[in-house]
């Protein structure tokens, strides 16, 4: 199996079908999940933003929780520490302050 991490997605060698492997969080965030989902199914792809919080009638509470919620470093090291062999895993080197 092939998996590019600069890429963020691989193909296995299989026989009987084709599985892709994406990593959706980072694909998303990056703006690359519709280009890559274009070229694997051969059609274009339109993307539409729906269910995002600056569209709901909450924003503004949203925001101002957001602006004002503190969380402790010790906080999301213990929230994280059971994920961390996971987070090593899919983003090498990038989390190693956990």
């Amino acid at each position: 199996m092939h998996y590019g991490f600069d890429e963020q997605q691989g193909l296995p060698e299989m026989d009987d079908c084709k599985l892709f492997l994406l990593k959706f969080d980072t694909l998303i965030y990056e703006n690359k999940l519709k280009d890559i989902l274009s070229d694997i199914t051969g059609k274009s792809i339109i993307q539409h933003d729906a269910n995002v919080s600056s569209s709901k009638w909450y924003h503004e509470t949203f925001t101002a929780f957001k602006a004002t919620l503190h969380i402790s470093s010790d906080l999301i090291i213990n929230i994280y520490a059971a994920k961390r062999e996971m987070s090593y895993l899919f983003y090498p080197n990038q989390h190693d302050f956990l």
